[in-house]
């Protein structure tokens, strides 16, 4: 029912004048007066102003507000203070709540009016667009990835928190995890370039050096630092020849808790090698100053001695890469294995002392080769073999010492040709046959060491060459 429409009334059946053929007639009028009134305002809503027209007459005239209407009101039994009600169509007042006509039970319910403007707003309809998606994030698969990005990006930053604080916090000694900062990896980095990758295996000597510069050296070095790789050499020199520390040397091992880096050094007491004032190992000290360890001006190192140690690994063979080496002396260890033929390669070389260990094998015949070779010292140990035939190619060669060893066959005529040689131990072999006459062309020669062998023969009249032979020929036969 429109605004401007009013209810039907209904009459009791208590007195009611009104017969029920009457009442159905007059509702049938008001129904189709009803329907005609709709007629008009859907013929008029072309007309705007007539359209209003129509819209007031209905809001302000009650369908019932005729003479009829009024008629009926008398007729159903108005009283006195009942027109008001009757004129709106309504036998009594209607209950607001329930749209009723008064409270009798046997009162017919009324329709109420309806104002157009009271009608509640509906909202307008979406049109629905089958190829439209929703926002990305509403997205349920968007919200799940997101959602596990940030789980995994939590995840990586309290690991590297939890690596970080355990570095700092572990034990002296303990190896840390594999490589997580890009400046970690830019060490490693050198350090591979000098002894390959095995500097990223955990627990091995080489990472284990590694750490210590990064994490432990006190002198804090910086990769692009011009005595980083030396460092990390002696750090690794270190570690290679302790078992990764659980095996230190006699004296001068790193500084523990209380102590300072100073110590004394023992290498050998019956030769009188000791230093009440040396500098310990992987000390904050630059690595010139730690013992044995011996630089040029510019802080290159030159010469590496280690003895009386205790040392009982092979020789590193890592130490052949440091390009300013010339001398290796590690005698009176324990140094077992053969030795390095990479040491024969190594160009800026001029001595190798190696005595007192317990090496086997022989002597490799790219050392007979090395040009620039002035001193080998490879005495008292276990190697065997024989004196190649290319030791007159050793033309730089001074001392030549292979005492104490088990070394047979003969003393070879190219001797003559190491012009330089001034020191010769051979003695205690098992070395056969007659001394060569061009030992006398050796006129540089000071001191020759022969004795316990199986030589035999005439000493040769060609060391008469040899200058100074008084003072030769004592050192000549000492046994």
């Amino acid at each position: 029912i429109t605004a401007g429409a009013v209810g039907v009334v209904a009459a009791s059946n208590d007195g009611a004048e009104i017969s029920n053929e009457e009442y159905r007639r007059r509702m049938h009028d008001k129904i189709e007066q009803m329907e005609r009134l709709h007629s008009a305002q859907d013929s008029e809503s072309d007309s705007v102003d007539k359209s209003e027209q129509d819209d007031d007459a209905e809001k302000s005239e009650p369908f019932l507000g005729t003479d009829t209407e009024k008629e009926l009101e008398v007729e159903v039994g108005g009283s006195p203070g009942t027109e008001n009600v009757a004129a709106q169509g309504m036998i009594s007042p209607p209950d607001p709540e329930y749209g009723q006509a008064g409270n009798d039970e046997t009162r017919l319910a009324v329709a109420m009016a309806v104002d157009e403007e009271d009608t509640p707003m509906l909202p307008a309809a979406i049109e629905y667009d089958p190829d439209s998606k929703p926002p990305l994030y509403r997205n349920r698969r968007f919200r799940l990835y997101m959602i596990a990005l940030v789980i995994v990006s939590l995840v990586v930053i309290v690991a590297v928190v939890v690596g970080v604080v355990t570095r700092d916090d572990g034990a002296p000694g303990a190896p840390t995890a594999a490589p997580t900062t890009t400046l970690e990896s830019t060490y490693r980095e050198q350090f591979a370039s000098e002894v390959g990758d095995k500097v990223y295996k955990e627990g091995s000597p080489y990472y284990r050096a590694a750490d210590w510069i990064m994490f432990e050296d006190p002198l804090r070095l910086q990769p692009v630092a011009p005595n980083l790789i030396q460092r990390y050499h002696m750090a690794l020199f270190y570690f290679l020849t302790t078992s990764n520390g659980e095996k230190p040397w006699n004296t001068c091992n790193p500084p523990g808790e209380n102590e300072s880096d100073k110590c004394t050094y023992i290498g050998n007491e019956i030769e009188g090698i000791v230093d009440a004032n040396a500098t310990r190992w992987l000390s904050k000290m630059h690595e010139c100053e730690w013992q044995g360890v011996f630089c040029d001006p510019i802080q290159n190192i030159i010469a590496l001695e280690v003895s009386n140690q205790n040392i009982s690994t092979t020789l590193p063979t890592e130490i052949s890469s440091m390009p300013y080496l010339q001398a290796i002396a590690f005698y009176y260890n324990e140094f077992s294995g053969k030795i390095p033929e990479i040491y024969a390669d190594m160009k800026q070389l001029v001595s190798l002392e190696l005595h007192y260990n317990m090496l086997t094998g022989t002597v490799p015949d790219v050392f007979w080769q090395a040009n620039a070779l002035q001193l080998l010292n490879v005495g008292s140990n276990l190697l065997s073999g024989t004196i190649s035939t290319q030791l007159g190619m050793l033309t730089q060669m001074k001392g030549f010492f292979l005492f104490q060893n088990n070394f047979t066959a003969t003393i070879p005529t190219e001797i003559g040709n190491a012009r330089f040689l001034s020191y010769m131990y051979l003695y205690d072999n098992e070395l056969v046959g007659e001394i060569p006459t061009e030992i006398g062309q050796l006129t540089l020669l000071k001191e020759f060491w022969i004795s316990e062998n199986a030589l035999k023969g005439r000493i040769p009249s060609e060391l008469g060459l040899i200058s100074d032979m008084g003072k030769r020929r004592r050192l000549l036969f000492c046994a």
